[in-house]
């Protein structure tokens, strides 16, 4: 009896080592799949964090929007999303909002990038190419359609640098055509509402306000009503 005993508790010890040589293994596991990202005010000869931002990552559909994840951008503006386990197929939508006022968004296409900026011009590339799939703030449309719409978004931003797309820096277009430098000037129109909210954002939204009809109530909406009425 004596010795089952003695060799039951050296089972017993090496049951517990192997489970604390399997705990001990778990710690060196690879981190965690993460969107990472910065929500900022500018793009090019100077740009500004933008802290406590609150962000949504969005898959896009026909239906409602399905949500992905959420983060608060830090001091610098930065902010990371742990990718879902699920599939993200198809496109997916960035949203930063500051208050009510100042909404930005980023159409990631249909793939995941390592590394999302989200600011004034990534906005206008979004309002721009996805027109008449906004309701209200939400993108929706056949998959099809929005696959279309992602193209014509990555032609005029990179959605990596939230700066001008090589589309649109190269020829035809660069200063022979005047797209590089309307989609510069609409998000210089929404910037200072951006910084300033108070005291810039009644006049972005009363130059924004479509005929006949209520004036925008966040900057988002503002570029969506610019570019459904151009004139």
């Amino acid at each position: 009896m004596d010795s089952v005993m003695r060799l039951a508790g050296r089972l017993s010890l090496a049951t517990m080592l192997a489970v604390a040589g399997c705990s001990s293994s778990d710690s060196t596991s690879a981190p965690v799949p993460q969107l990472k990202g910065v929500v900022q005010s500018g793009g090019t000869a100077s740009t500004r964090g933008l802290a406590n931002a609150v962000v949504r990552w969005y898959q896009a559909s026909s239906g409602a929007p399905r949500l992905l994840g959420t983060a608060t951008s830090n001091e610098a503006g930065n902010f990371a999303i742990v990718i879902p386990s699920s599939t993200v197929a198809g496109v997916s939508v960035v949203t930063a909002s500051l208050g009510s006022e100042v909404e930005l968004v980023t159409v990631l296409g249909e793939s995941v990038p390592d590394f999302v900026t989200v600011n004034e011009l990534t906005t206008v590339a979004a309002a721009f190419s996805f027109a008449q799939f906004f309701h209200d703030i939400e993108i929706r449309g056949d998959s099809l359609a929005l696959s279309i719409a992602a193209g014509m978004n990555a032609n005029l931003v990179n959605v990596a640098t939230g700066t001008s797309s090589s589309v649109l820096l190269s020829s035809p277009n660069a200063d022979q055509t005047n797209s590089l430098r309307s989609t510069m000037n609409l998000a210089n129109f929404i910037a200072g509402c951006v910084r300033q909210t108070v005291t810039q954002c009644p006049a972005v939204f009363a130059l924004a306000t479509p005929p006949g009809g209520p004036p925008p109530t966040s900057t988002l909406r503002a570029l969506v009503n610019v570019a459904r009425n151009p004139a």
